[in-house]
């Protein structure tokens, strides 16, 4: 069994580097799609992806703020902000998270995940619902963004309650650096 945190849109790896000050002997996994954001120091051994997680493999636009190394830009078009540039997107390189999971990971390590991934996390979420990768996943540390998204917050509700279902699974809220 390892120990394995996986920081799932690490922008400048703060929340990386937090983590393993305090949990040094996790296997850490670091996902990040913006292509400006070049200059991080993750901890050693870190196994550090610039792809952005979706619900499958493949190039996907990746909407950029007018300052493009700035937090909060995403794979969704409807996110809303006032400095998101929708007409000059990027394209990014996306996996199908689940499938890495799956592919990657074991059942019985322990798994920690922080999930920032700026809107797209409603459908990589129901996605790892549905085929039951969500299952491997020990903690969850998200943060929503229902506030910046049109989306109905019954569909929002839905997938709470589905993730509280989940036997595996502690939902333990936003990881704060």
């Amino acid at each position: 069994m390892q120990k394995i945190f996986v920081d799932a849109g690490s922008h400048e790896g703060k929340v990386s580097r937090k983590f393993h000050r305090k949990h040094p002997n996790y296997k850490l996994y670091a996902f990040e799609p913006n292509p400006y954001i070049n200059f991080v120091k993750y901890p050693e051994g870190t196994i550090f992806s610039a792809k952005a997680l979706w619900i499958e493999d493949g190039y996907r636009d990746f909407y950029l703020y007018k300052d493009i190394r700035s937090e909060g830009c995403s794979l969704m078009y409807e996110k809303q902000g006032k400095a998101i540039d929708r007409e000059h997107p990027v394209g990014v390189k996306c996996i199908d998270f689940s499938k890495w999971i799956m592919d990657t990971l074991n059942r019985k390590d322990k798994i920690v995940l922080k999930m920032d991934i700026e809107g797209a996390e409603y459908k990589v979420l129901n996605k790892m619902i549905k085929d039951n990768s969500i299952e491997y996943i020990n903690k969850l540390y998200i943060e929503f963004h229902i506030h910046k998204l049109v989306i109905d917050r019954n569909i929002h509700d839905e997938l709470i309650d589905k993730l509280k279902q989940v036997k595996t699974l502690k939902l333990c809220g936003e990881m704060k650096v």
